[in-house]
């Protein structure tokens, strides 16, 4: 395979998050015939997959086609998965690529290769039967190989043939999210945040019973939302930060407050890493009032990612992101507040907002790319920094440091696929594909 020269982009990152304007996601003329954009009804996952995006949900609609709770966008229009009424009278609470087809949890848990449908059901040990796995509010997680998906008090695995085993975990209330941090499976839910350890489950958040709804992984953080006003032995209200030993509270900003949210819509998936920062997307409030307003954290601070026009602003709140075509994409529950809506529910800016025009190149040379094995860095200067590699999901999958100009990495551990190098010094990440 021939060789491949990526340049490494070393970024002085300046933010200037009010140099684009969120616009709409995707026009359409809706059958009403006003000029409107997005999806009629609340957007609280997506994801990309198979080169189009992925929109999940309660919503009924989708680019005036009838797309129950789940549609796709490849940039240009609205498609429905299957006939657009597989599902009824429920909503899509979660999905996740996995094992090349796109699962996702409604009514039932389901598969979709882009364009057969199955559903993958379980023996319930209680009646012998084979049963559909449950939809309610639902969060998805890989880890060793495997998926995973917590349902209610359950804790379903589900491995690359579909096997399904089960698990009920008493000790919660429910289970809203999972995440692998440092190698080892975290779940939160109604009653804190627990991690597995040689097949138990043990409690991070002490005496405390806070509700989380998501977690995510940071800069080498656990990052968890929810509802609380303290974690461990931390006051922290509504969003808290975990470094494998202690808590800490985690503030937007000084003006901006987290909401408890405990309105009827499915739990929101609020936490995604675009571009080596940490996006927020989840119901706020401070002194402008309820905007579907987004957050960014890069160099350790907390920006407002983009602005909205003054004269049409939409109203409501911001659920899930997502970058697709270079654009980074959130879904809610929000529209303009004056006729003629231009953002319904879908908006989107540049991924530019998170980069700055200013940068000096640096050349390295990745050899092989793609490899099957290991790979080697090499510099035209001396290096002497430490580097992160992520898998698609953002997370760290591997960590090291270069020296010299002639760095070898061994990824022999790493499942295939496309993976992101990040230096240390904030520099614009460089792809690797593994075979």
């Amino acid at each position: 395979m021939k060789n491949r020269l990526f340049f490494l982009v070393l970024l002085a990152l300046s933010f200037n998050f009010k140099s684009q304007m969120w616009g709409p996601a995707t026009p359409f003329a809706s059958p009403a015939g006003q000029y409107q954009s997005g999806i009629q009804g609340g957007v609280t996952k997506l994801i990309e997959y198979n080169n189009e995006l992925y929109a999940s949900g309660n919503f009924i609609e989708a680019g005036g086609l009838i797309a129950n709770c789940i549609a796709r966008w490849n940039g240009s229009n609205w498609n429905t998965v299957y006939q657009g009424d597989l599902i009824q009278n429920s909503c899509v609470y979660d999905m996740i690529v996995f094992n090349n087809k796109l699962y996702f949890i409604g009514d039932q848990l389901y598969t979709w290769d882009g364009t057969n449908i199955d559903t993958i059901q379980y023996l319930d040990q209680t009646t012998g039967n084979l049963s559909a796995i449950p939809g309610a509010s639902s969060n998805f997680c890989v880890y060793n190989g495997d998926l995973y998906l917590g349902v209610g008090l359950g804790l379903f695995k589900i491995s690359t043939n579909n096997v399904v085993t089960y698990e009920v975990l008493s000790f919660l209330n429910s289970i809203l999210a999972l995440e692998e941090y440092n190698g080892i499976l975290y779940l939160g839910g109604i009653g804190g945040v627990f991690k597995n350890i040689s097949g138990s489950w043990i409690s991070v958040t002490g005496n405390t019973v806070p509700c989380i709804k998501d977690l995510a992984v940071f800069e080498n953080n656990l990052y968890a939302l929810g509802d609380f006003n303290s974690i461990g032995l931390v006051t922290a209200f509504n969003f808290a930060k975990y470094d494998g030993q202690s808590w800490s509270s985690e503030q937007l900003s000084p003006n901006t407050y987290i909401s408890n949210f405990q309105l009827s819509m499915p739990t929101p998936n609020s936490l995604n890493i675009i571009n080596n920062a940490l996006i927020f997307t989840y119901p706020t409030y401070g002194s402008s009032g309820n905007q579907p307003y987004v957050f960014a954290k890069q160099n350790g601070n907390w920006n407002v990612l983009g602005s909205f026009d003054p004269t049409n602003s939409p109203f409501g709140d911001s659920f899930t992101s997502c970058l697709f075509q270079n654009e980074i994409y959130v879904g809610g529950n929000f529209a303009n507040g004056q006729a003629g809506q231009t953002i319904r529910n879908l908006m989107k800016i540049g991924s530019s907002t998170l980069n700055s025009s200013n940068y000096t190149e640096i050349n390295l040379n990745f050899s092989p790319n793609p490899t099957s094995h290991s790979i080697t860095i090499k510099g035209e200067t001396n290096m002497n920094q430490s580097f992160q590699i992520f898998d698609q999901m953002g997370r760290e999958v591997f960590k090291g440091k270069l020296t010299g100009t002639e760095t070898d990495v061994n990824l022999s551990a790493l499942s295939k696929g496309i993976y992101t190098l990040k230096i240390e010094g904030n520099y614009q990440p460089a792809q690797i594909v593994k075979e």
